[in-house]
């Protein structure tokens, strides 16, 4: 997918931590977009999140980082 080499090269040209998931299960706001197959690019940018939907849910600050760096990055592109 286009939107994903995008945003995968931006973040190995920056040298911004990244990796590519495919999730077995669960979904995202996007998932209605992409399946329509009908204009909309979409791609889900993801922090790494523990204990999902519970009170105890987190993430690294270094995870945040780098997604905020990457949106940086991109967003000048589009």
């Amino acid at each position: 997918h286009e939107l994903v080499r995008d945003l995968c090269g931006i973040a190995r040209k920056q040298k911004i931590a990244h990796q590519r998931c495919i999730l077995p299960r669960g979904g995202q706001d996007g998932a209605a977009i992409q399946r329509a197959g009908a204009g909309a690019r979409t791609a889900a940018i993801v922090t790494g999140t523990r204990y999902i939907h519970t009170v105890t849910e987190s993430i690294d600050k270094g995870d945040l980082k780098a997604t905020i760096d990457l949106l940086a990055a991109w967003l000048p592109t589009v």
